[in-house]
């Protein structure tokens, strides 16, 4: 029965890399392209990453009341309509509206699948199956990134947000399919948890000494990523004259080093504050590079790159560092609530990231966020 379980789960987390990698390399340049500024692009990033967190703890609260897999089903079918509004858009206020149901879609998807799990397999098998099922969703990530990036070279920008709804409501049914026929681990109604029963949740997550540092290591870290997530494209093309044609290909190398750390990170025997640490400081030391050689675009590609291995490490590390200290019966609604503080972290990340590129170039802002997260590392490791 463990196997079924652990094999549904897998087939989901593929399928959903497959349905929202189209985009990954030609989302700021789309927005670029419709006459956004970085700032304003930002924004919009912004906007996704408020929703998400305002939504996350509701969202897992009702996972925890009425099942994990019929919200995750509920949110695939969101995020697949976000992204063919965002196909259709060509103003602010479109993308605005595709943003929001995105984020809708997320929140929904967000800890459901994984707390599913977690709940009926023990917790080493969970761990290594959480961990390496984001190597392997980061992976199927690889087409579908290549094939957006060379559809909107040859047929237009908007073309992998279609192929993103159509994906995702396919990612849809076959999840259905393979998931359907498993229990949900306990009794649905077991618990009906009101709001206050939630409010009380959530204050016990953060007086939770263990918790509330896995939650500011998260904020932290998740608005320091963001100048790297939203100006990578931009950088790259200005250092490299233009070219972006092969910027899909690049996610082959953000997939295989995102997958690796990940794959290490679940393999590691001791996942605690000073595995955490490091992670932290194999982030930000690459990205310190790219500021400094800024005319070299070889240097620029490497630090990118090889700052995703960390990536991967810090978000596995987390996750089973994060479920040694959550019960069965609110899992879904304390994971979603520190995926809602990583949420306002990014959000905070994007604005000041944005506000920032308004004085420094944006090489210059990945300097600052990489000097971050460097200082963030040290906290981890000194943390009793």
């Amino acid at each position: 029965m463990k196997d079924r379980f652990v094999r549904a789960f897998i087939t989901a987390k593929v399928l959903q890399g497959i349905a929202v990698g189209w985009f990954f390399s030609t989302y700021t340049l789309f927005l670029l392209e419709h006459g956004l500024s970085l700032f304003q692009a930002n924004l919009l990033n912004m906007w996704f990453m408020l929703v998400g967190a305002l939504l996350n703890p509701p969202t897992g609260y009702l996972a925890d009341k009425i099942g994990k897999r019929r919200v995750y089903w509920l949110g695939l079918m969101f995020w697949g309509v976000g992204m063919l509004i965002y196909g259709n858009g060509r103003q602010f206020k479109t993308f605005f509206l595709a943003e929001g149901t995105g984020a809708i879609g997320s929140a929904l998807m967000a800890e459901s699948l994984e707390s599913w799990l977690r709940n009926n397999v023990e917790e080493k098998i969970a761990n290594r199956v959480v961990g390496g099922s984001r190597a392997m969703e980061t992976v199927a990530q690889i087409p579908s990134t290549l094939l957006g990036g060379f559809l909107a070279a040859k047929y237009g920008l908007q073309w992998p947000w279609f192929c993103s709804a159509v994906s995702s409501l396919g990612a849809l049914f076959l999840s259905w399919l393979a998931l359907r026929s498993l229990p949900e681990g306990r009794l649905v109604n077991e618990a009906k948890i009101g709001f206050p029963r939630m409010e009380m949740v959530l204050s016990q997550t953060w007086q939770n000494p263990c918790l509330r540092f896995s939650a500011i290591v998260a904020f932290g870290a998740n608005a320091a990523f963001q100048p790297f997530n939203m100006f990578w494209p931009p950088i790259l093309r200005q250092a490299t004259g233009g070219q972006t044609w092969w910027f899909g290909s690049l996610w082959v190398g953000v997939a295989a080093l995102t997958s690796l750390g990940s794959y290490l990170a679940a393999q590691t025997p001791a996942q605690g504050k000073k595995e955490i640490g490091i992670a932290l400081a194999s982030i930000g030391l690459p990205m310190v590079f790219p500021a400094l050689f800024s005319g070299s675009p070889w240097v620029i590609l490497a630090g990118f790159l090889f700052h995703e291995a960390g990536r991967g490490a810090l978000i596995t590390l987390l996750a089973n560092y994060n479920n040694r200290y959550i019960g069965n019966l609110t899992r879904a609604t304390e994971n979603s609530t520190l995926s809602a503080i990583a949420g306002l972290g990014r959000m905070i990340g994007l604005g000041f990231s944005g506000a920032l590129t308004l004085v420094f170039p944006p090489l210059q802002v990945w300097g600052i966020s990489a000097l971050a997260l460097i200082l963030l590392s040290l906290f981890a490791w000194r943390k009793k």
